[in-house]
This record gives C-alpha cells, structure tokens and sequence, in this order.
C-alpha cells in the first residue's frame, strides 16, 4: 500500500508506542482469560524453541503444548498435532498471551499443540508472517517429536493467525493439513477497511467484543500491506484461494465484528463449491468476544464455553477423515 511519508511514520509511531505497552502488559505473566480453572497449569511442556526463516536471518519462537499427564518421549501412544497461530493485527507483540487457549486445546483435544510466533509488520510487512507459519509448518514436518502423529496434523488462528492460517493451509499440497479451525479470521485485507465492514451492525448494549473502529483497522493493514503489490494474492487474503485448495474450514465469530463479511464471503464460495465448512455465528457479538467475558456473566460464559467445545469438536472430527 502506497503511503506517504507522513503516513509511514504514523503507522511505525503508533505501533512503537503500542508494543511498548505490550511489553509492559507482558511483564505480569501469562494471562488468564478464564477458560480454565485458576489452577491449570498453562505453562509450555517445551518453551522456547526457535525455527530458522527460510527468507531471512530470523529465528522464528515456538512453544509446545503436551496434554496433562503426558510429556515428549514418555512411551505413550502418538498424538495428533495443532499448529496455533495468535491473532496480532499482523502488527502487535503479543506472543505467548495465547497460552491459556493452546493449553485448553492440548487438554480437551488431547493432543500437541504448537504455538508459534511470527514477524509483526510495519517493520516485517507482507509476506513475512505468511513465510514464518509455512516455515514451521515445514518444520513440524521435517523435524518431528517421535510420539507426533503428523497424519493428524491441523491449523488454526484467531483474527490475523486465523488469516495466516487459511492462507499457508490453501498453499500446502491437499492432505498435509487435516482442517483449518479459526475464530474471526480476517480473510480479505481489503474488505476489512470497505464500505462494507463500516455499515457492519454495532455492539448493542448487553452485547461482547472489540470495536475494532475503522481507524485502528486502517493503520493495522497499512502496516501489513507495505509492500503488496497484487491485493488479490491468496497468500495476502486468503479469500481469493481456489475453494478446491482449502481442507475443511470452521468459522465462529460474532455477527457484529467488522470483518464479518469478508468471512461470509469465503463461507459462501466454499459452500457453493462443497467444501466441508461450518461456522457457528455469536449474535451481539464483535472482534475477540470470548477473551472478554466477565467471570459472573453467565450468558457470555455459555456462549463461550460452547464455543471452544465446538471449536475442538471441529479439531476432533476432521482426524477421523
């Protein structure tokens, strides 16, 4: 995206000051959100782990995640494998906060999962992100743990990682990847910024969510999209992949987030092609609506309780395919 110099610097200076703030957050630990009892351990079986970039001198960060009981080596019998991809706006420093959700996911999926990070933008733009997840999927596969099951291999993201994810997933040979399960992934970089995502219902009261307002998201894929030179890349927005390209896709996302149509817009061409898609949609809810509930608010503790069964459930299934 063509920017001005003035624009330049203010993406670069927003983000600074931003990260800066994110690091300060970080500071206290890893965060609890509530979807695991205060006494679950959500530590990383294996931390700090680095991945080679295939492009660049970057070391790419990877934890693991073991189900409880299990450890790496320990005799037992093999586990599928998850790939999580943490939502950023491609540009925020937010690894490892997903610690919590990928501990939830070994325990109720009983599998290894793999929480990586990847290069944020302004100062990585597109396609670093893409290049880092692809480098640890190929990672995954060259260097497996012996108890990995890799014919159970999966993917999945919230809001950007979501993005990356469909994005390598459409990309890898048919097979690779088992299923690509996301919460509000962003899917067309363009359409997030639209006409369309602004006439996109508000957060009524009683309802959950981020904003995510139309300034906020203008700044994230100006950072982004830097150096894009064909918007209709699949690798950039994974909307415009062949439909024959992705595996079996899920969706959940609240009715009021701003990139809600450009996910119905992926849902409605894999559908028309007869791809395994299934979504569910949170009615009065916007961007990252499960990571903001109140403990107490037994309607939005439902909803999300519901929802991370659901998201596993669609983990689960596509193993047995």
């Amino acid at each position: 995206m063509a920017l001005s110099l003035y624009g330049r610097l203010r993406v670069y200076a927003y983000f600074a000051i931003m990260n800066v703030l994110i690091r300060l957050w970080k500071r206290k630990g890893l965060p609890r959100r509530g979807i695991l009892p205060p006494d679950a351990n959500i530590d990383p079986t294996i931390t700090g782990l680095n991945v080679q970039s295939s492009v660049s001198r970057r070391k790419i960060t990877i934890n693991v995640f073991y189900p409880p009981g299990r450890m790496p080596g320990d005799g037992g019998e093999n586990l599928p494998v998850h790939l999580n991809i943490h939502g950023s706006g491609f540009c925020l420093d937010v690894f490892p906060t997903e610690a919590e959700f990928s501990a939830y996911i070994a325990l109720n999926a009983h599998c290894v999962v793999i929480d990586t990070d990847y290069a944020k933008a302004p100062h990585n733009p597109y396609p670093a992100a893409y290049h880092d997840v692809s480098d640890v999927v190929q990672y995954i596969r060259e260097h497996p743990s012996g108890d990995w099951d890799l014919s159970r291999l999966t993917i999945g993201g919230t809001s950007s990682g979501g993005a990356l994810a469909l994005a390598v997933a459409a990309q890898l040979p048919k097979g690779v990847l088992k299923s690509v399960t996301t919460f509000y992934p962003l899917v067309d970089v363009v359409a997030a910024t639209n006409e369309e995502s602004i006439r996109v219902r508000k957060i009524p009261e009683g309802g959950i969510g981020h904003p995510l307002d139309l300034w906020e998201r203008s700044r994230m894929m100006e950072g982004y999209s830097l150096n894009v030179v064909d918007f209709e890349d699949p690798r950039f927005s994974p909307v415009h992949a062949p439909a024959e390209a992705f595996p079996p896709v899920t969706i959940i996302t609240g009715d009021c987030d701003p990139l809600f149509p450009g996910m119905q817009a992926l849902a409605k061409k894999l559908r028309a092609a007869g791809n395994d898609y299934e979504e569910m949609i949170i009615v009065d809810a916007g961007h990252g609506w499960e990571r903001m509930v109140t403990p107490g608010d037994t309607r939005w503790e439902k909803l999300r309780d519901e929802a991370l069964s659901y998201f596993v459930s669609r983990i689960r299934k596509s193993w047995s395919t």
